[in-house]
């Protein structure tokens, strides 16, 4: 296998601030900005495009920008570097984390009731198939007058006394616009702007978080103490990283585990083959089937979910309307994979595109090494053949999009921690809406252990209570002397362990719609965006929102 080269000279760099080349274009007479008009999704060139927004990443918090600016009277040009329009709300991850669903409000609280709408629901509801919130959200683009451009990557910026002014695109295109939103799940905008940010971990002192750094290693699951040889031939097992000392708390530049999360159906009018990936190598997930000889007390069975959702050793299913599930990972045979997903930051497009292909083999083997191999229990056997790839999402029935957790992180006016989620140090008069989660992370890295014993996993952490929080302007804001007309929405300027718990969707599209509601404002009173009331902003959000499609909700 190749995989473990993923690793090789594509580490991000550990300093903050690190950016890509910045050329400069040489700007032709720009056309006057399009009137609004019912959006388009295309790739076709038109050399000049003028908007006062540009959104930079069709993802749900992206998308939310574009349409809060455009519903604001602003002209809104959305550019998605890829085919693919909604992010992971499109792409399998639909059992939204939502624990406080009465936090969700204004416009993103109308996205979320005209989905539910679809199904006959009088109250709002976060659990929503697919296909339902892309419908949606081309829907409300469309009603918007946004234009969508699909399969268009930002190559060059042009800055001038602070401000972004002018891009370039992969398709040949330049784009002005007044304002800039970074919509990506990774950043990407960041570097190519020359803004501040960081990839990895702080280390414990940088901040004084408690799970700040690298942390202890733990077991690959917890009920397994026996030891488990994690060699084969003299190499570690595949997906495994040979063991190095580390330095516990200290910070490095690895990122929180990716996946795939998978879109099932039990429907047999909706069913599509399943089948193993060409190159399935069932001896790839030897790791898997000596984890699941240990579970000696069959621990991994349990069931600990509700109503008809599992979660155990082996699988995560989390129940959507019409028959469908959301595959999540599991301990024992895990769709999440720390060693793939720390080379896609840095990778180029063609890069990221390796990396998909490996993480979706990956994936696919993950799902008929559950249903097919004689290591699996009988019991989890049964419980995946029951399921199907659907008919009627994606292409091929595989989501298209990689749930990248976690990419570069802003460092801004102020980097909000771990101490403003759970002391709640910041007031109502500073934020733009609230979140709630736990303090959640997935692993940074598989490893032998220093004994040569057995696996562990490093990194990962959940916290048992749910943190009520604020949501800072300042989470999306730049240092003012970098930018004064961007803002980012997905990588905020949060520290790593901060962002355990704003990673959520809803969380993001909240900090989207304000950002599109915030520029709307800027143009309109010629203010600084440093400066912009939050109450405006957040009244703005409300004002927004079609009342007749609110629904209510807990």
């Amino acid at each position: 296998m190749n995989i473990r080269n993923i690793l090789r000279g594509q580490r991000p760099s550990k300093s903050a601030g690190a950016t890509a080349s910045v050329e400069p274009i040489t700007p032709d007479s720009a056309d006057a900005a399009e009137t609004r008009r019912p959006a388009t999704v295309s790739s076709r060139v038109q050399r000049q495009i003028a908007a006062d927004l540009c959104v930079y990443g069709a993802s749900p918090a992206g998308i939310m920008a574009a349409i809060a600016a455009a519903r604001s009277d602003l002209s809104v040009v959305l550019i998605e570097p890829t085919g693919h329009v909604g992010g992971l709300l499109t792409s399998g991850l639909n059992a939204t984390d939502a624990p406080v669903p009465s936090l969700i409000k204004g416009l993103v609280r109308e996205f979320f009731s005209r989905c539910s709408a679809r199904y006959g629901q009088q109250i709002m509801t976060i659990r929503h198939e697919p296909k339902v919130c892309g419908e949606i959200f081309h829907d409300l683009l469309r009603k918007a007058g946004v234009r969508v451009l699909t399969d268009c990557r930002l190559e060059r910026l042009r800055k001038l006394g602070g401000r972004v002014v002018e891009a370039e695109t992969s398709t040949g295109q330049r784009i002005s616009a007044n304002w800039w939103v970074d919509g990506t799940y990774e950043g990407d905008l960041m570097p190519l702007a020359q803004i501040s940010h960081v990839v990895g971990r702080e280390s414990r002192d940088c901040y004084g978080e408690e799970r700040g750094g690298v942390g202890k290693p733990g077991l690959m699951y917890g009920g397994l103490v026996a030891p488990i040889d994690p060699f084969r031939d003299g190499k570690p097992l595949p997906w495994l990283e040979p063991y190095e000392p580390l330095q516990e708390g200290a910070g490095d530049w690895r990122v929180q585990a990716y996946c795939f999360r998978v879109t099932l159906t039990r429907d047999p009018d909706n069913m599509r083959e399943l089948a193993p990936p060409e190159n399935y190598d069932p001896t790839n997930y030897e790791l898997f089937r000596r984890l699941i000889r240990v579970d000696r007390t069959g621990s991994g069975l349990v069931n600990t979910a509700r109503n008809d959702s599992i979660r155990n050793g082996y699988l995560h299913i989390a129940q959507l309307p019409n028959q469908k599930v959301d595959l999540n990972s599991g301990n024992l045979i895990p769709t999440n994979n720390p060693l793939l997903s720390q080379g896609w930051i840095a990778a180029s497009a063609a890069g990221r595109e390796r990396i998909l292909q490996e993480f979706r083999d990956y994936t696919q083997g993950v799902i008929w090494f559950l249903r097919t191999d004689p290591a699996v229990p009988p019991e989890i056997q049964a419980i995946m053949r029951r399921y199907w790839y659907p008919l009627d999402e994606y292409r091929d029935g595989f989501p298209p999009a990689l749930y990248v957790r976690e990419g570069r992180r802003l460092s801004g006016e102020r980097v909000v921690t771990v101490h403003d989620l759970m002391d709640e140090a910041v007031g109502e008069e500073s934020s733009l809406g609230q979140g709630a989660y736990h303090l959640d992370c997935k692993p940074a890295r598989w490893y032998v252990n220093a004994k040569g014993t057995r696996p562990v996993r490093e990194g990962q952490f959940f916290s048992k209570k749910i943190l009520k929080f604020q949501l800072p302007m300042e989470l999306i804001l730049p240092r003012r002397e970098e930018a004064r007309n961007l803002l980012v929405v997905n990588a905020v300027s949060a520290s790593h362990v901060a962002f355990g718990s704003i990673r959520m969707e809803p969380i993001w599209m909240t900090l989207g719609a304000s950002a599109g509601v915030a520029v709307a404002l800027a143009q309109r009173t010629g203010g600084a965006l440093h400066a912009l009331s939050r109450q405006k902003i957040r009244n703005g959000v409300l004002e927004i929102a079609e009342k007749n499609h609110l629904l209510p909700g807990r």
